[in-house]
């Protein structure tokens, strides 16, 4: 995370220096991204930089939480919804917002192949895995009411599939971003969704009579 003297920086100044760092880090990863190129892009010292960041991997997690936050900006919160139909037309919508966006994104591939490339060392994708596991549980959670979401296993184990499922899905479209028609990207996005909705729909007992 930025240090404190990052976040009382005026917001503009925020964004020049973390849009410096994102060029640089989806031009040339994580590895090969000049520290030097981003502080001079960014119009700072060396010793400026090292007053708002740890290192350039406090730096280029920053410029990923941001734009992940940006991603969970766009798609907003889950509507209202009373039955599990409407939980999970609830999900496709939120999910379409955030494709909306990404498609936008002139850098997501570049991004995205560094999240699930240099950056899946723990240093720079353990604390963000964190946090989607977290969403993923308060997600499903919301579901278990109206009967949309299974409640024979352990929540902690459901969301920890679900994710395995997203994150390994997700690092394959990353892999193929450039050469995927939007359409394409949008049936395979679809299709994921299928398989989270079947993989958490409850299961029905083979045995209704035990009950």
């Amino acid at each position: 995370m930025p240090l404190q003297r990052f976040e009382k920086l005026d917001p503009d100044r925020q964004q020049a220096i973390l849009a410096a760092a994102r060029t640089e880090f989806a031009a040339r990863g994580f590895s090969g991204a000049s520290y030097n190129a981003i502080i001079k892009a960014a119009g700072l010292s060396k010793g400026a930089m090292y007053y708002y960041f740890a290192d350039k991997a406090d730096l280029c997690r920053t410029v990923i939480e941001r734009v992940l936050a940006q991603l969970a900006d766009a798609a907003g919160e889950l509507g209202p919804f009373d039955d599990a139909p409407g939980f999970w037309r609830e999900i496709r919508a939120l999910t379409g917002r955030a494709m909306l966006e990404m498609l936008a994104m002139p850098e997501l591939a570049d991004l995205t192949r560094l999240i699930y490339g240099e950056g899946s060392s723990s240093e720079i994708l353990g604390p963000l895995i964190e946090r989607a596991e977290a969403w993923c549980t308060e997600t499903l959670a919301a579901g278990q009411p109206v009967g949309a979401v299974r409640s024979d296993i352990p929540l902690s184990f459901l969301a920890t599939a679900v994710l395995g499922l997203l994150v390994h899905t997700d690092r394959w479209i990353a892999e193929r971003l450039d050469t995927l028609e939007a359409a394409e990207l949008e049936r395979l996005s679809l299709a994921c969704l299928d398989m989270v909705e079947h993989l958490a729909t409850p299961v029905p007992d083979p045995n209704p009579a035990r009950a």
